[in-house]
């Protein structure tokens, strides 16, 4: 007699890894480290297993908050103890703060004074000089004058072909040059104008500068905590936990009434910040703490400014 057939999926024992055939003593297997989930699922608990793993959304997050914002230091001391699994990874706890950042400034982008915040932030007070003609008009003027002289000449048959052979290719326009045309007419825009650009391109440019900033963080820390001969990528787990908070505190700035100073507030609560977790991480003493930030803050917000104000230059001709 055949077999009754049934829709039924087929049965399997509970012991036993559905990768790998080992036997299970627990929730993953010990050989493979699969975790014992059933073969068939419902839609929702496959998107749920996807957020969970891709955000790490358990109990990880709730052990991570509070050392987080309350215990500067703290998570680069466990990270690097060597309890890893009990707190969101630093790397990934960056890429969600500066998304969180992302977020925030799409929606602040929506509220009427926001552009101007940005224009005010930066100092925007681009001018064409009217005392001497920028190279932008002069190479219009010289541009025209050839025009000129290409129309006159080709009207004539037994010179045009001499002309071209006897004038050289005229030479491309140095760097300088660019970005003076550029700085000329972006000062013909209107102030409202140049905001709306800024605040994309501020918004479109600074996650990346931190990325780029990161490895340099990084290296000032070990510059100023040299005599501790601690490896790089220590320095570079400190430097992503202190990051991940900017941007955090950066998001929630967006949030609070205007009528605050919300630029020195959060400056402010970063600068505490960051000396508190030097002093948990690094185990220093408190006024050599106070000197090492000092150096690390005067160096880094050099390169920091340097690199933001040539990122948003170079987005901003791109754009325009």
């Amino acid at each position: 007699m055949a077999p009754e057939l049934t829709d039924e999926p087929p049965a399997r024992s509970p012991k036993r890894c559905l990768n790998c055939g080992s036997e299970l003593s627990g929730e993953y297997c010990s050989a493979c480290g699969q975790r014992d989930l059933p073969s068939r699922r419902a839609l929702g608990a496959i998107l749920r297993e996807f957020l969970s793993e891709t955000f790490e959304l358990d109990g990880r997050v709730v052990r991570t908050v509070v050392p987080f914002f309350f215990r500067p230091g703290q998570l680069t001391r466990e990270y690097l103890a060597g309890r890893r699994v009990s707190y969101t990874s630093p790397f990934r706890l960056f890429l969600a703060a500066t998304l969180l950042w992302l977020v925030a400034t799409m929606i602040a982008e929506q509220r009427g004074d926001y552009h101007d915040q940005v224009g005010r932030r930066y100092s925007i007070n681009v001018q064409a000089e009217p005392a001497e003609p920028a190279a932008g008009e002069l190479a219009a003027t010289g541009a025209g004058d050839r025009k000129t002289e290409r129309a006159e000449t080709s009207d004539k048959p037994e010179h045009g072909e001499a002309s071209r052979q006897s004038k050289p290719d005229q030479p491309r326009p140095s760097l300088g040059e660019r970005a003076q045309r550029f700085l000329v007419e972006f000062s013909e825009l209107s102030k409202d104008e140049q905001n709306k650009r800024l605040a994309a391109a501020e918004r479109e440019v600074l996650p990346k500068v931190a990325l780029a900033l990161l490895p340099l963080f990084a290296a000032i820390v070990q510059l100023v905590y040299r005599r501790q001969r601690r490896y790089y990528v220590e320095h570079l787990v400190f430097a992503l936990h202190i990051h991940a908070f900017t941007f955090v505190v950066l998001a929630l700035a967006l949030a609070l009434p205007r009528a605050l100073p919300i630029g020195w507030i959060a400056f402010a609560v970063v600068l505490v910040y960051l000396y508190a977790a030097m002093w948990r991480s690094y185990e220093a003493r408190w006024w050599t703490t106070l000197l090492r930030m000092i150096a690390l803050l005067l160096i880094y917000i050099f390169f920091a400014s340097v690199l933001i104000v040539l990122a948003l230059l170079f987005d901003l001709a791109l754009a325009g």
